[in-house]
């Protein structure tokens, strides 16, 4: 086990009717905020919108709107909203729908009180000290964002688009008010790609090279095994408000770091998938679903206990002694069924579009032109040619 320090600020606000408490919390941090989501046309039929309006009129505190977030958070509309907060005094950012809505939300809080220009947070060129109070009201459950550290930047003022993170304790979140009952209306492409992220994240830091992770390994497991439950659950009956509070329950667990604080984290299925959902705009869950069971089929071998262990606790694979590769393989063939037959998600990238010729781009995209790795320095350490043969497995 590593050494680990563990401290985690977000409050979070669990419960049916958690948006209307937006008002009051808001008050806490300031008298006028930034209300951030996507095209409101959702929000407004659904009565979200004029509920947390309502919320915020009660306790006092103005607003202003800015809407347009798309998958893969642009830039550009960062960059307004940070004009925008200067220029109106906003003094916290209210962010209300998925991910991408999330992280612009975070990226304008930081670039609000910063002097220079917030991409050089994704260039790491400058550290976030300081940032706007973020609320977050989630309308699907997925990336997490709602209480994570993170935040994914797309420069799309620049060619080819170029997709960054950003991790700094800095932008988590000071209240998630997480209500599951927003989420029945979603489309269920959108239902399954979100259960996918959450299996994702959590696999992220499930697959290690750390040792002596018996506890953390237990509780990611039960993570993930509940998204494998309830996912097709609220697949077939959007309305089951205890199956979607399950969800719900694990896309925030899952990158609260409560998990995997004390392991290396090995998985890159992230870091290769990243630049897909970058050209072909398509959501973060869906490349996952191609990338993850290409990247397990590549390397399993270099940790071939883990693999076992991930077939048989998580994908219910008798353990033969005699073939542990074959079983290590099954539990790899039985999780892309499961994507394919139980969650409808593609898992090739002929499925989306991909030609062959797209492969040497993505590839020095993901490694700076060869130049970087990706999954850690252990036994899952991947270098240019190794992110390359993973994408002709994926094809």
């Amino acid at each position: 086990m590593n050494p680990f320090t563990f401290q985690y600020p977000v409050k979070v606000v669990f419960n049916p009717e958690a948006e209307n408490q937006v008002g009051q919390e808001a008050l806490a941090f300031g008298k006028k905020v930034l209300i951030h989501h996507d095209s409101g046309a959702y929000l407004e039929d659904s009565g979200l919108l004029p509920r947390v309006r309502k919320s915020l009129d009660e306790a006092g505190v103005s607003y202003i709107e800015l809407g347009g977030v798309r998958p893969n958070p642009r830039l550009s509309l960062m960059r307004e909203g940070i004009e925008l907060c200067r220029k109106e005094g906003i003094e916290a950012v209210i962010a209300i729908g998925g991910g991408s809505v999330m992280d612009s939300a975070k990226t304008i809080a930081m670039g609000a009180v910063y002097d220079g220009d917030v991409w050089d947070f994704a260039l790491w060129k400058a550290q976030v000290k300081d940032t706007l109070p973020v609320i977050t009201i989630p309308t699907m459950s997925g990336t997490g964002s709602e209480v994570s550290c993170c935040a994914m930047v797309c420069n799309d003022e620049v060619e080819p688009e170029d997709k960054r993170g950003i991790i700094t304790m800095a932008i988590v979140p000071k209240v998630a008010l997480i209500n599951p009952s927003l989420q029945a209306s979603l489309p269920k492409k959108q239902v399954a790609s979100g259960c996918m992220d959450i299996i994702s994240h959590t696999l992220t830091t499930w697959f290690t090279d750390s040792q002596d992770v018996y506890i953390t390994d237990r509780m990611m497991e039960g993570l993930i095994e509940s998204v494998i439950k309830y996912a097709p659950v609220v697949l077939e009956n959007p309305t089951d408000y205890e199956a979607r509070s399950q969800i719900a329950m694990a896309a925030s667990l899952a990158v609260v770091f409560m998990c995997g604080f004390e392991r290396n984290s090995c998985g890159a299925d992230h870091a290769i998938e990243n630049p897909l959902t970058t050209m072909h705009h398509l959501a973060h869950g869906t490349t996952l679903a191609i990338i993850c069971p290409a990247w397990m089929r590549y390397v399993y071998k270099r940790d071939l206990p883990r693999f076992v262990q991930f077939a048989n606790r998580l994908m219910g694979v008798p353990v033969d002694p005699f073939d542990m590769e074959g079983t290590a393989l099954e539990g790899i063939v039985r999780f892309e069924q499961f994507i394919k037959d139980r969650l409808g998600l593609p898992t090739h990238m002929s499925e989306i579009g991909v030609e062959n010729s797209d492969i040497d781009f993505l590839a020095n995209v993901v490694t700076n032109n060869g130049t970087t790795t990706v999954g850690g320095e252990g036994p899952y350490k991947l270098d240019i040619n190794d992110v390359k043969k993973i994408y002709e497995i994926a094809k």
